[in-house]
C-alpha cells in the first residue's frame, strides 16, 4: 500500500481565538464562540456552503461582520437600508410566485392551495414589515416626554418667578387660570414660627 498524501487542515474553517490576560481556556472559547458575529458567521458558512468552489473563509466572515458592526455602530445605516429593500424585494417576489402556487391549486387542490396562499401572505406581511421599518429608519418619529405632576391635594409648580397653580386652585375659584406671582420670601424674618 502506498502512502497518501498528509490531509491538510482547512483554514476557512478555523475560528480564530484570542484570549484575554488571566482568562481561562475555557472562558475563553466560551466567550468567542457566543459572540453574535461569530454566531452568524457560522450560520452563514453553513447557508451558503461553497461559493465558486470554494468554503467560505470562516475568520474572513466574522472579520467583515465585524466591520459592519463598527460601521453601524458609527451611525452609517447605509447597509442596513439596503439589506431592507433588497430583502423587500425577494420577499414580494418569494409573495406573488407563492399567490400563483397557490391559484393553480384553487379547485382541484384546496388543502395545498391554502398552504401556499399561508405561505404567500407570511411573505407579504414581512415584506411589509421591512418597508416599515426602512420608513421608520428614513423618518423617525420624535419622541414626547410629559410631566407627570402626581401629589394629593393643590399643588404649586414655579416656572421663572410665577406660580402656576391648576385651574381648580388659583385663587380659590374652580375654572381660573390666572397666574399669580409668588413673592419673594425673606425666611430671616419668620425664624420664630
Amino acid at each position: 500500500m502506498g502512502k497518501g498524501k498528509p490531509k491538510t487542515p482547512d483554514t476557512n474553517n478555523t475560528l480564530p481565538v484570542h484570549s484575554m490576560k488571566g482568562e481561562s481556556q475555557a472562558a475563553t472559547i466560551v466567550r468567542t464562540v457566543t459572540r453574535p458575529t461569530v454566531q452568524a458567521a457560522i450560520t452563514a458558512q453553513g447557508i451558503i456552503g461553497e461559493f465558486a468552489g470554494e468554503t467560505v473563509n470562516l475568520g474572513e466572515f466574522i472579520s467583515t461582520l465585524h466591520d459592519q458592526v463598527n460601521v453601524t455602530k458609527d451611525g452609517d445605516l447605509s447597509r442596513t437600508e439596503a439589506m431592507l429593500v433588497t430583502q423587500s424585494q425577494t420577499l414580494d417576489l418569494l409573495f406573488n410566485r407563492l399567490t400563483r402556487q397557490a391559484m393553480m391549486n384553487v379547485g382541484q387542490y384546496s388543502e395545498t392551495a391554502e398552504r401556499y396562499m399561508k405561505l404567500a401572505l407570511r411573505a407579504q406581511s414581512q415584506c411589509r414589515a421591512n418597508a416599515e421599518t426602512l420608513h421608520e429608519m428614513k423618518h423617525p418619529r420624535p419622541v414626547y416626554f410629559g410631566q407627570a405632576n402626581i401629589a394629593n391635594g393643590p399643588q404649586q409648580v414655579n416656572n421663572g418667578g410665577k406660580a402656576e397653580f391648576p385651574h381648580q386652585y388659583a385663587h380659590g375659584r374652580a375654572g381660573d387660570t390666572h397666574l399669580a406671582t409668588v413673592a419673594a420670601v425673606n425666611r430671616a424674618k419668620f425664624q420664630g414660627r
